[in-house]
């Protein structure tokens, strides 16, 4: 089996020591996206158990904490209590719903809706001057943001963006971010059903390479040609394009494989064709100069870098995932199981310590103590 990139290496007058440490960046690559693979799983695997021994458990707690938010907002109607205080109370329930909506998944999705419109509506009546001024103003700024990452000529719906605004619906909100991302891509697509109608042209690849990712200044401006890589392109096509390929399942790895070379020559991944062109082309006789084998060696080297950003966002990156990693995570399965039974012991005297606290906040008195208490430690 040819290793990742070695036909352009050996096919070329580069020294022992420098097709060596070649050879040994484009292993590590593979090496690097061989461990993330693993910890995907891992972190997969052990939300997989979460969601089967503790998530129902987590649950009632989330149930709990909704009487619990619903129980204090009920107080925001209350004329006992004078407006400053319901502003702290209000601010006090509008975090604890925040908190909430960043785990939606261990709460009721009708009753987090319905707490969310209750609150706004309360919002609405104590700080109505205040919204009113800074609606059109975070509306601007979400538009100018929304333009910086589809282009300027994106259309920006402004009256849906104003409604999710001004409704607080977050997933309002993500869904229009969703609708403008799909037709931003639907309008860089440039793929066909025949792959290469038309024979594809790379443009100079410019890229910067910085040697110390700490400094920025110690960037280096590279260019690597647009006629070398199309060659290389070229030829890796003739090997995988499926048109022409009889048997079925020869012809659905073709296919696989030319989507995988349309990514590429679409995203100007560099790295990725060249290690399809040391794979796939064992006969290429595409030699690449001292100047072409430098920049491959910084393009691996940036790979290694963003793989090894990839690997750190895999445990700390992904919302409750990363959560139930850093609770359960273990040295062994019995560790992981230990772990899961005292925080569901713990979540169950957290649900008997949150009814009792709803019952005991049974008067406006009460309530306002109890949120002087949070703003103002030692009232």
């Amino acid at each position: 089996m040819n290793q990742p990139g070695s036909q352009i290496v050996v096919g070329v007058n580069a020294s022992v020591k420098q097709s060596n440490h070649l050879r040994g960046l484009w292993e590590k690559v593979e090496q690097y996206e061989r461990s993330n693979e693993k910890a995907v799983i891992k972190v997969n695997l052990l939300y997989h158990e979460y969601e089967q021994v503790v998530m129902t458990h987590d649950r009632r707690m989330g149930d709990t904490r909704c009487q619990w938010v619903s129980h204090l907002m009920s107080f925001l109607d209350s004329k006992e209590i004078k407006r400053k205080d319901r502003q702290l109370l209000f601010e006090y329930v509008d975090g604890q719903l925040m908190q909430m909506q960043d785990f939606p998944f261990l709460y009721d999705p009708d009753m987090l809706r319905s707490l969310a419109e209750h609150l706004d509506r309360h919002g609405e009546v104590l700080f109505r001057k205040e919204r009113k001024q800074n609606l059109d103003q975070v509306c601007h700024e979400i538009s100018l943001m929304m333009k910086a990452a589809f282009g300027d000529d994106v259309d920006v719906p402004y009256p849906q963006l104003r409604e999710a605004l001004s409704s607080g619906n977050r997933e309002s909100l993500e869904q229009l971010f969703e609708q403008l991302r799909e037709n931003y891509s639907a309008r860089q697509t440039d793929e066909t059903d025949g792959f290469m109608e038309e024979e594809p042209e790379w443009h100079d690849y410019e890229f910067n390479y910085t040697p110390d990712e700490n400094d920025d200044t110690s960037a280096i401006r590279e260019i690597f040609r647009g006629s070398q890589l199309s060659k290389i392109y070229r030829q890796i096509a003739r090997v995988v394009h499926p048109d022409r390929e009889q048997d079925p399942l020869k012809k659905e790895e073709k296919q696989r494989l030319m989507q995988q070379l349309v990514k590429a020559r679409n995203e100007g991944d560099v790295v990725m064709l060249v290690k399809m062109y040391g794979e796939l082309v064992p006969d290429g006789d595409i030699s690449l100069d001292g100047e072409d084998l430098e920049h491959i060696e910084h393009l691996l080297l940036m790979r290694l870098r963003t793989l090894n950003n990839i690997h750190r966002d895999i445990f700390n990156g992904q919302g409750l995932k990363t959560c139930i990693w850093k609770l359960f995570s273990a040295s062994s399965k019995k560790k992981v199981r230990e772990k899961m039974a005292l925080h569901i012991q713990e979540v169950h005297n957290g649900i008997k310590q949150m009814e009792r606290e709803i019952r005991y906040l049974s008067s406006s008195r009460k309530v306002v103590k109890f949120i002087h208490s949070l703003f103002w430690p030692g009232f």
